[in-house]
């Protein structure tokens, strides 16, 4: 499968890794397993094929996720509910939760 593994602009590159079925799994700054990482995409937890959560870093730790933890079956595994959360130190930090119908929203800090 043909995909575009890297993208250098203004001299910073940023890189793509991709599983077995092409999709997108983690992005580096830098070169894949050597360079920061950037972001990690989770798949298949919920249901095969279907995008579980993404989770974006900050100095090599966690800063922020977002995770789709339930999913409709009957309406294209669309997610039902969602969580964004922010690590203790990301800026600014949620102090609410928001909930919107049909679909509720989560946002944790």
């Amino acid at each position: 499968m043909d995909r575009q593994t890297s993208v250098t602009l203004n001299g910073n590159k940023t890189s793509t890794k991709y599983d077995a079925l092409g999709r997108a799994i983690e992005t580096w700054q830098g070169d894949t397993d050597t360079g920061t990482k950037l972001s990690v995409m989770k798949y298949d937890t919920l249901a095969k094929g279907v995008l579980y959560g993404s989770y974006t870093y900050k100095d090599g730790a966690v800063y922020s996720s977002v995770i789709d933890s339930v999913l409709d079956a009957d309406n294209d595994y669309k997610p039902t509910l969602t969580k964004y959360s922010l690590s203790k130190t990301a800026e600014p930090s949620p102090v609410h939760i928001a909930s919107t119908r049909p679909r509720d929203t989560i946002l944790t800090g």
